[in-house]
């Protein structure tokens, strides 16, 4: 996942679970570079190297950075460092000499730094990652939450890789960087904690999902890109059109960028409202007040208008009340297969009526 680049001078809150990409540079001695979208540049990319990334953490007082990046710890280096071996020289120069972008973040002076010593799966990622921060949660420290989760990927070895299980030993591929006892928090009742796993979903998920078509039976995997434009269209847009072949995927695109789109926040408006998804297909004749039927079962607030009942209201000011609300109410609203709405192809009656009457 890319980061735009304007998120460096305002990065101040906790990095945590970031997987970003991450990759030797030969002017580095193989040391990773984190890599970060710059549009000023013909290749649209930013390097930052770990003293870079630490020292600004350090200045806007982020204590811990966790990275579940593939080899985010890990750092191809020369067989002795390229400093002079004697009294004098530099302790951070050895660091750069030897380390990962890892163990130079915490050179730089953040006091805690977690990240992944060699390549790791998505899955043993999200298992470490949610024990550590029920860890966190609990009050432990750092160092503390960190073991926890390695001794729950060693009890539970088995990874589940695409069908069957896979049993892999590689609680030892998290390590973490603690220059002294770091605890973020007092402590929360264990029993508060819960581990969201991808048979136990939260009841928003199960909200959502229960508007929106199934996902794939094997599962969605890949549009990374596709849906890294759709985020950053909703940033400037309210309306974006996904276009591309039949069959290619679009409705599974769309509805899983919708899942994760409510999940991250991304309908949350300054009012702390969670926002509503909803999914409309006009693959059959969809007349304008089904539409707003719709939209007005999702809305509490459509349910009466101006003391008038939603059942008894005209369609104009179905309309009109439901244009209203949705300059006030977080909606992602997805229309597949749209191309009858304006006749597709040519000459076809259009299949929404235009809703002039009433």
């Amino acid at each position: 996942m890319l980061m735009p680049a304007r998120s460096l001078q305002r990065l101040k809150v906790l990095l945590a679970g970031i997987d970003i990409a991450l990759f030797p540079h030969r002017e580095r001695d193989g040391t990773g570079t984190l890599v970060f979208e710059d549009s000023s540049t013909a290749e649209n990319k930013q390097l930052v190297d770990g003293p870079a990334l630490g020292t600004l953490l350090t200045r806007t007082g982020v204590p811990i950075l966790a990275l579940n990046a593939c080899r985010s710890a890990y750092a191809e280096a020369p067989t002795q460092p390229e400093v002079d071996d004697n009294a004098n020289a530099d302790v951070h120069a050895r660091v750069r000499g030897y380390g990962s972008l890892a163990l130079e973040v915490s050179d730089a002076g953040v006091p805690g730094v977690v990240a992944m010593r060699y390549s790791v799966y998505v899955v043993t990622a999200a298992h470490f990652v949610a024990n550590m921060y029920a860890s966190l949660l609990a009050g432990q420290e750092l160092g503390v939450a960190v073991t926890a989760g390695r001794r729950q990927l060693a009890a539970q070895p088995n990874r589940t890789i695409t069908f069957n299980p896979l049993p892999l030993q590689d609680w030892c591929v998290p390590v973490v960087y603690e220059a002294s006892s770091l605890r973020l928090f007092a402590g929360t009742a264990t029993d508060s904690l819960r581990m969201i796993t991808e048979k136990q979903e939260s009841n928003a998920a199960e909200d959502i999902a229960g508007k929106l078509p199934p996902r794939p039976d094997l599962g969605f995997f890949g549009r990374d890109e596709t849906l890294l434009a759709l985020d950053r269209a909703f940033t400037d847009h309210r309306m974006v059109l996904l276009h591309g072949y039949a069959g290619s995927g679009k409705t599974s695109t769309a509805t899983e960028f919708a899942r994760w789109y409510a999940d991250t926040g991304g309908l949350a408006d300054s009012a702390q409202l969670s926002g509503h998804v909803l999914f409309s297909s006009f693959e059959h004749h969809t007349p304008l007040m089904k539409l707003l039927n719709q939209l007005a079962d999702e809305l509490p607030a459509l349910q009466e208008v101006e003391g008038q009942p939603w059942q008894t209201l005209t369609q104009r000011k179905r309309r009109d009340a439901a244009i209203q609300l949705l300059h006030t109410t977080p909606v992602l609203w997805i229309w597949d297969n749209i191309e009858p709405v304006t006749g597709f192809p040519v000459g076809t009656p259009l299949g929404m009526d235009s809703g002039r009457t009433g």
